[in-house]
């Protein structure tokens, strides 16, 4: 079996500008969270929300080891 290697992910932003951005995502997700009823969105903005944090925490640990 052949082994595929990743690239990384292009972006026009700086990872500051960037990471600016997910943190409004995140405030966007969270209050579609609070608003929602339906167990089924529930689940998929606890998924989003998951997805968010993560790359929130990417950008983080990126800027902090090329000193920003």
């Amino acid at each position: 079996m052949k082994t595929q290697t990743c690239t990384p992910i292009e972006t026009p932003f700086s990872p500051k500008e960037e990471l600016r951005l997910v943190q409004q995502e995140l405030e966007t997700a969270r209050c579609h969270f609070n608003m929602a009823e339906d167990s089924d969105l529930i689940d998929c903005c606890i998924h989003q929300l998951t997805a968010l944090e993560k790359r929130q925490n990417y950008l983080l640990r990126l800027l902090r080891h090329s000193g920003v």
